[in-house]
């Protein structure tokens, strides 16, 4: 691949992810115009559930591969994508028969189930496609990727339902989503055939694999616990009031998320690698001051947004012109909270993180998991529709106070 300027490379690579961010707001709020409340709460129950099932095929093994692709020679690269590529099949098998319970149970329809399964296994391969690129250094090609894979086909569906009234259907949707992930399919392999790794004619290593996985495990606990707040949220709303309040609780939860999105790529990415370099050094001053630093850009830019968004709230439900997203619009100021909460929270996370605290982060997301689970069984669910967003609140609030204790502790041990 064309070797790019380091000026150019950081102003693409911003363009292309703030591109796919609009890309992604645009779909959710042109769905919600376009298509009903119940088939936007189908799509987003769909999504949520291909986003959380990729976690779980992926087993977070990409964490071990990447530190062991680095420490080995390219001629060896093919023996341990073959023994990953190995690891997953054998999930493949495991997994996905379970989930036909998804729509044997109702949750989903099954003139969905080929879209589903299709875009599952896309979307898996190229994450972990995705993380192999940023690996072996090729940033600009894994965020080209994700734009096909995120962006480019969210922003046509958008166009094209715009322009053709016909075009307003979920199959349409699925169909640009599945176009987007095959185009970011192609970009992976054509770089990864370049790179002339060599070593796939060798034997899948089961004993590397066996190594690896305990490595990758408790990151797998950290991320399913986490993100099952963020999955089981729509199955609880479509348990308690149905798919066409499932569609507001969409809307809401999409534009609320947002901000976690600008956070991650405008602040935690940026100020992550200085804390990493700062706790290697074992420079405190340095580490406090760039964590200083993340905590006020996270505090600008969470006030910010929230400002922002409670203002455009408004106009932007006059211009979809649903009853119902009006009628529960107060879901949007609890669910911004509880993001708002989550970013703050992420400060200590990460602070945690980079001097290798990795257990009480995970001991963490798994006490929030089960705290939403048990304060939406425990609050009085005859306000069904506001159980979740308030459970929601109370898990990040938690997560929030019980990362900042284990940082604060750990700050006065240094080391």
């Amino acid at each position: 691949m064309k070797k790019i300027s380091p000026p150019f490379f950081r102003f693409a690579n911003m363009g292309l992810r703030g591109i796919t961010l609009l890309s992604k707001f645009l779909l959710i709020f042109f769905l919600a115009a376009y298509l009903s409340p119940t088939e936007l709460g189908v799509y987003g129950l769909f999504a949520a559930t291909i986003a959380y099932t990729v976690f779980i095929l992926g087993l977070d093994f990409y964490a071990y591969t990447t530190r062991q692709i680095l420490k080995r020679n390219e001629n060896e690269w093919g023996k341990l994508l073959k023994s990953q590529g190995a690891l997953h099949g054998i999930l493949y098998l495991f997994f996905l028969p379970l989930l036909l319970l998804l729509f044997s149970y109702g949750f989903l329809d099954w003139h969905m189930a080929p879209w589903f399964f299709v875009l599952l296994i896309l979307e898996h391969i190229n994450q972990e496609l995705m993380r192999l690129l940023i690996a072996i250094s090729h940033q600009f090609a894994a965020t080209m990727a994700l734009f096909f894979r995120q962006g480019l086909w969210a922003a046509v569906i958008t166009v094209w339902m715009f322009a053709y009234e016909e075009t307003r259907q979920l199959n349409y949707v699925f169909a640009a989503w599945l176009l987007g992930n095959v185009c970011a399919l192609a970009v992976g392999i054509v770089v990864i055939v370049r790179e002339n790794i060599g070593g796939w004619s060798s034997r899948t290593d089961w004993s590397w694999l066996k190594k690896g996985l305990p490595i990758a495990l408790p990151i797998l606990v950290s991320t399913v616990c986490l993100r099952g707040v963020f999955t089981l949220d729509r199955y609880y709303i479509d348990w308690f009031a149905g798919s066409e309040v499932l569609g507001a609780y969409v809307l809401f939860i999409s534009l609320a998320s947002a901000l976690m999105a600008f956070l991650d790529a405008g602040v935690f990415s940026y100020f992550y690698p200085s804390l990493i370099h700062a706790h290697n050094q074992n420079d405190r001053k340095s580490f406090e001051r760039v964590l200083q630093s993340m905590t006020r850009n996270t505090l600008v830019v969470s006030l910010g947004f929230c400002v922002s968004a409670t203002i455009a709230l408004g106009p932007l439900l006059d211009f979809i012109d649903k009853e119902i997203y009006l009628s529960y619009r107060n879901i949007f100021y609890i669910l911004l909270a509880a993001i708002a909460v989550q970013g703050i929270g992420n400060i200590f996370h990460y602070g945690l993180y980079a001097q290798g605290k990795d257990k009480s982060n995970i001991a963490g997301n798994a006490l929030s998991l089960l705290l939403f689970v048990g304060a939406v069984g425990l609050i009085d669910a005859q306000n069904s529709i506001y159980v979740v967003p308030v459970s929601i609140l109370l898990s990040m609030s938690f997560l929030m106070l019980w990362k900042l204790g284990f940082y604060k502790a750990s700050s006065r041990q240094f080391s």
